[in-house]
């Protein structure tokens, strides 16, 4: 059976290769629209997932910040600091009370959750992806099923366009195997990225 740690050894190996194989699926050309720039992606390091997710983004150059659970110390000491200097956009995969609680502090500054995919462990083992938000790239949901699905989640959310209308926006769903080594979770989990609001 795989550990934690060899999962996560594994999702790093893989991250560097992600990329190039999820940016064609996700239906990217040189002429695309200019995609949003993360200034800080957050994670729960409670969760195999969230480690995963974070390596990934890492790699990509986009700052990283972890939580056990609670969101507390990141809005004092970094985000209320960033946010009223106009830092702007964030990124994550959390459990969906960090999220409930960073969207209630967003609302405050005018930012709101542009992109929301909800994991669920279902009773088969598999993961339900209930996704929505103010956009998505084409072919978004292409490359789910070819690379474990944190990996594809750290990659879509690269993809976002950074103009988002309210016009554009989409619900998504899909069904994929567990990551391996993944245990029970305590609540869903979420990625989701959060920015200024979107144009109408």
């Amino acid at each position: 059976m795989t550990n934690r740690r060899e999962f996560i050894q594994r999702g790093v190996a893989l991250s560097a290769a992600a990329p190039l194989a999820i940016g064609p699926t996700l239906g990217l050309t040189a002429q695309a629209r200019p995609r949003l720039r993360p200034t800080l992606a957050v994670y729960d390091r409670g969760y195999a997932e969230g480690l995963l997710f974070a390596r990934s983004v890492e790699a990509h150059g986009i700052a990283t910040h972890a939580i056990d659970g609670d969101v507390t110390a990141l809005w004092y000491d970094t985000l209320y600091h960033s946010w009223n200097a106009g830092a702007s956009p964030i990124v994550g995969l959390t459990g969906a009370s960090a999220l409930f609680c960073l969207e209630q502090l967003a609302w405050k500054v005018e930012r709101r959750v542009v992109l929301r995919t909800e994991h669920r462990q279902r009773d088969d083992g598999r993961i339900d992806h209930q996704l929505s938000g103010a956009a998505a790239p084409p072919g978004l949901l292409a490359g789910l099923d070819k690379v474990a699905w944190p990996l594809w989640s750290a990659a879509a959310i690269r993809q976002l366009p950074a103009t988002l209308r309210r016009a554009d926006a989409f619900r998504a769903h899909a069904i994929t195997s567990a990551s391996a080594g993944s245990k029970p979770w305590e609540e869903p989990l979420i990625t989701w990225a959060i920015t200024v609001k979107p144009l109408a």
